[in-house]
């Protein structure tokens, strides 16, 4: 009899003992399934996250330098420096935007004179000079994951003088570079009409080049969106007209306007 009550005993602890063990195991998968669902449904939110707005710094690269006549009487003062804006963030989109605009950057760096020109002639100058070679960058638009830059430039080295802006505008959530058609209503065509309808409006006595003015195509706009929510589309001098009439400029309503 006592055999076969130490042998009852020890099967119900050997089955509670499993039943413990199947339940823990159970509850143990449960909590890390829980808790999976819970870091996928978090991490989910974090990637669908839209950006609104990004913050930035700016940093300016100065070239500026003084060149002085052979008698030492007279000066050439050459003002050459590129102001960069530079987004701050690690996100991909952030990431990508910054390298667009830093190839920007290095292209108009290469380009600058760096006092070539200045140094070239100032031992023969009879009064003092101002030459210039300059390139503003300033946030124009930051909103509704959009941002938009515009780089407006100077120069003047003894020769032709220069002046005017283009923009940049980019996806803050992918890094996407924008076209007209992404930020306004209607379609390359519509968009390409209506620029060239506002510029014979605003400019009736302006000298168009016809072959140049033909070539226009909203799709290759250059433009930036202000503050208010309107774009700016501009032509710079030699764009659509000679030098002498200057740089040209449409606004047309974006849709965030």
């Amino acid at each position: 009899m006592f055999k076969n009550l130490k042998f009852y005993v020890m099967t119900l602890l050997v089955v509670f003992a499993f039943s413990f063990a199947v339940n823990g195991v159970v509850v143990t998968d449960a909590a890390k399934k829980a808790n999976a669902s819970a870091n996928a449904t978090s991490s989910e939110a974090t990637k669908t996250e839209k950006v609104s707005s990004v913050k930035y710094k700016t940093k300016k690269l100065n070239y500026t330098k003084k060149f002085k006549s052979e008698n030492k009487k007279y000066t050439i003062k050459d003002t050459e420096y590129i102001k960069k804006v530079i987004l701050t963030g690690s996100s991909d989109a952030v990431k990508k935007i910054n390298k667009q605009m830093n190839k920007e950057y290095k292209y108009y760096i290469k380009n600058m004179p760096k006092g070539k020109y200045a140094k070239a002639v100032a031992k023969d100058i009879t009064a003092n000079a101002e030459y210039q070679a300059t390139y503003d960058t300033k946030v124009s638009y930051n909103d509704n994951g959009v941002v938009s830059f515009v780089i407006s430039f100077g120069w003047y080295q003894g020769g032709v003088t220069d002046s005017g802006a283009y923009g940049y505008t980019f996806d803050l959530n992918t890094g996407k570079a924008l076209k007209l058609k992404d930020v306004c209503k209607g379609t390359n065509k519509s968009l390409t009409k209506k620029i060239k309808s506002s510029l014979k409006k605003n400019y009736k006595k302006a000298g168009f080049d016809k072959d140049l003015f033909k070539k226009i195509k909203a799709n290759k706009a250059n433009f930036f969106i202000e503050k208010d929510g309107n774009v700016t589309v501009m032509f710079n001098k030699y764009e659509i007209a000679d030098g002498a009439s200057g740089v040209f400029e449409v606004s047309i309503p974006s849709i965030y306007k």
